[in-house]
């Protein structure tokens, strides 16, 4: 996303907040343009169950650290999403049946798509990943 942001001379809007009382009206239609830019490339690019948890983001920026804070943690590295550190931590544990149970009800399905490690890793990778979880894979679907 950074690259394609660099590409279309977003990145700026994107990583830093504006200062717009600086601004005259012409130069603040221009970033009010530019950020609706920015703001629609990362609503586009989320699955829906990720693009919900940012609706409230009024901002390109405010978007990007809401997805930042949830996904890689806040600036001393702890996790922000007590369900993704649960998820993760129960994938950790094999605890499969847990983790089905879970992901049956319909409110939670659509997380079965959502990274759960730092390396974008899902629930349904973790289990295709261990041995032991096999099993369960088939359970899931």
């Amino acid at each position: 996303m950074k690259t394609l942001f660099k590409s279309q001379n977003l990145w700026d809007i994107v990583n830093e907040p504006q200062n717009t009382s600086i601004l005259n009206e012409a130069q603040r239609k221009e970033l009010e343009v530019k950020d609706a830019s920015a703001l629609y490339l990362i609503q586009q690019s989320l699955p829906q169950n990720v693009f919900r948890r940012i609706t409230k983001a009024s901002t390109a920026n405010k978007a990007w650290d809401m997805l930042q804070k949830e996904f890689l943690g806040d600036s001393k590295g702890e996790k922000k999403n007590s369900i993704q550190a649960k998820t993760w931590d129960t994938a950790m544990r094999g605890d499969w049946e847990s983790l089905i149970n879970y992901y049956r009800e319909e409110e939670h399905l659509g997380g079965l798509s959502s990274p759960v490690t730092d390396t974008f890793d899902t629930v349904l990778h973790l289990a295709v990943h261990d041995k032991e979880g096999k099993q369960y894979c088939e359970d899931f679907t």
